[in-house]
């Protein structure tokens, strides 16, 4: 009788043992397929949305700001020395050019502004000239706009212009962009 009880108890446990090796080997195969579907969707373009090239080439976008339209985004809190240097990773540079004598003036417009104008500052260079102000010093056009330079163009001039925060601002600064236009 206890034979029979090792017998069945190494039967027992045996087929517990096959089991459980079905089951690993179930479950290596399945996260190997995983893996490799994963890859194969990564490497290639199966999931890249299809474009119908006949329709596509009538399809035409006109955007009437993409000839002037400059961006600022995410200004930071800095020092006024920092602010002006070239360590001030809000720094846009442009070219004004002109064929003849035309006035012009360059003009911010707040995208994204929650911070009181005076704690706003900017950094203008023209003609190896640097006007350094705060944005409440600048002339306001209209409702939000400010003029930050006006000027008349003989030839092409390049301008550089650095934004930043002042330290002495207490609020929390989160996504503060101007667009800036050359009109």
């Amino acid at each position: 009788m206890t034979k029979k009880r090792t017998k069945k108890t190494r039967q027992a446990r045996h087929n517990s043992r096959i089991i459980l090796q079905k089951k690993i080997v179930l479950c290596v195969f399945l996260c190997t397929l995983v893996i490799i579907l994963g890859y194969i969707i990564l490497l290639s373009n199966v999931l890249e949305p299809k474009i119908n090239q006949l329709t596509a080439s009538y399809i035409s976008f006109n955007n009437r700001n993409s000839t002037d339209m400059l961006r600022i985004n995410n200004l930071e809190k800095m020092s006024n020395k920092k602010g002006n240097s070239i360590l001030n990773n809000n720094t846009i540079s442009f070219e004004i050019l002109s064929d003849k004598k035309n006035s012009y003036e360059i003009v911010l417009f707040p995208l994204n502004n929650i911070i009181e104008e005076k704690y706003i500052y900017y950094s203008l260079t023209i003609d190896n000239k640097t006007i350094i102000k705060t944005l409440d010093q600048s002339k306001e056009k209209e409702i939000g706009e400010r003029i930050i330079y006006q000027g008349t163009n003989k030839r092409n001039k390049k301008a550089i212009l650095r934004m930043w925060v002042s330290e002495d601002c207490k609020q929390k600064i989160k996504d503060i962009s101007f667009e800036i236009k050359v009109k």
